[in-house]
């Protein structure tokens, strides 16, 4: 877990920054959507305002050993066709890291990311096979990228305090907690919302965001505060992201993947866009502050196309 800073210009007051919270792409599974991801992120790729945060779990990760959701027939078969030479099989990790770098370069501007997490896939990776795939994943992109361009690697978690330079002086802060996921995922909506909505309790932040659980949702949670003048109570709220994924939930064929087999509910395929908006309220006692909004970025290729 690692805490970091990054300030951000506003040229005024109703100017909204948008960040987009994507991640579980699986790049190197047959049930990757790779055209439904890069078009998201094409559609914003030129805003000098919208950024973006990698929850993790971009790659799949998954070779032949004992893994439980190892099949061959759930190999994206282009490692096959661009790679003709049966020796690519022995470097599937390289060959995910190159794919998933390839197209991050071409659909998005890198300098615009906040920052990376590490999934659990990617931990797997680490733990059996030795290869730090998301520290490989941030140099190579570094290596594409102009000298001065620096990603940041949290880990599986961390909090990044978003510092607001409002021209004219002003100054305004978020803080995000941010965690890939944990623990397996809820057949019902109501169940992993309640999992991580105990975050609060424990780390502190104006707004957290999960990925892991392929689950596309935004829920503002109320809690009552003073107001500016210390003597009004007002009703503020925090908000839950998780951050849905890219992978499908079922095949379109005979051969299942693991979430038809383990009877997962279908997913719309999408990320989540939180919109950050600076207000002035200039009724005694004069103020600012940061008006949020979350809203799922749905693929237009729907749930399983």
């Amino acid at each position: 877990m690692r805490a970091i800073q990054k300030k951000i210009k506003v040229e005024n007051y109703n100017q909204s920054i948008r960040i987009i919270f994507w991640g579980d792409t699986h790049i190197g599974s047959s049930s990757s959507d790779i055209d439904a991801w890069s078009s998201i992120l094409r559609q914003f790729r030129d805003d000098p305002n919208t950024y973006d945060i990698c929850m993790g779990d971009v790659v799949d990760a998954i070779v032949g050993h004992d893994d439980k959701r190892w099949k061959l027939s759930q190999i994206d078969k282009s490692i096959f066709a661009e790679q003709p030479n049966i020796r690519v099989v022995d470097a599937i990790l390289d060959w995910q890291i190159d794919q998933f770098v390839n197209i991050y370069v071409s659909s998005w501007d890198p300098r615009k990311n906040i920052a990376f997490l590490v999934g659990n896939h990617e931990e797997k990776a680490a733990k059996y096979h030795g290869s730090d795939v998301s520290a490989r994943i941030v140099r190579e992109l570094e290596r594409k990228m102009p000298s001065n361009t620096h990603i940041e690697l949290l880990g599986v978690s961390g909090f990044i305090t978003l510092s607001f330079d409002i021209a004219g002086g002003s100054y305004l802060s978020l803080m995000i907690y941010v965690h890939h996921g944990y623990g397996g995922s809820s057949r019902t909506i109501g169940g992993d919302l309640t999992k991580y909505e105990k975050g609060f309790t424990y780390y502190a932040g104006d707004v957290h965001a999960y990925g892991h659980v392929h689950k596309l949702i935004a829920v503002p949670y109320d809690y009552a505060r003073p107001d500016a003048s210390r003597k009004k109570i007002v009703c503020a709220n925090r908000w839950l992201l998780l951050t849905g994924s890219f992978h499908k939930s079922f095949s379109l064929n005979s051969k299942p993947n693991y979430s038809e087999e383990k009877g997962l509910p279908p997913r719309t395929l999408g990320a989540m866009l939180l919109e950050i908006t600076p207000r002035r309220c200039y009724k005694k006692p004069k103020h600012s502050y940061l008006e949020l909004e979350g809203r799922p970025l749905v693929s237009s290729r729907g749930s399983n196309e």
